[in-house]
């Protein structure tokens, strides 16, 4: 075989990545039953119109320029162990707290 170098596969620039994790403790701002009526649904795109996080992107005041991969699954937070049902405890909504988010850099 014939070993062929190319720019593509050596690039004079290299970007730098930051990436952020954690828990952002972000929160969906709607009434639980609601969230819950739409996690049933399996309606994401309506709960993540709701999502603290995204909204504080949008409009420049908390990581700017941050991306974030798609969500296709319903809120993380927050579970009873083991289990598939939300807490109800201190009546809180079900959220996206924990979340990855990227950028890359010149």
């Amino acid at each position: 075989s014939k070993f062929i170098q190319t720019n593509y596969l050596f690039p004079n620039k290299i970007a730098h990545h930051e990436v952020f994790m954690g828990d952002f403790n972000y929160r969906v701002e709607m009434p639980g039953e609601k969230c819950k009526e739409l996690i049933e649904a399996k309606n994401w795109s309506e709960i993540l119109q709701h999502d603290e996080l995204i909204r504080q992107i949008a409009q420049d005041k908390a990581f700017p320029e941050a991306k974030e991969g798609l969500i296709e699954f319903p809120p993380t937070f927050k579970f009873i162990p083991n289990t598939d049902t939300y807490f109800d405890e201190k009546q809180r909504v079900p959220s996206y707290c924990d979340r990855i988010l990227f950028q890359s850099l010149p």
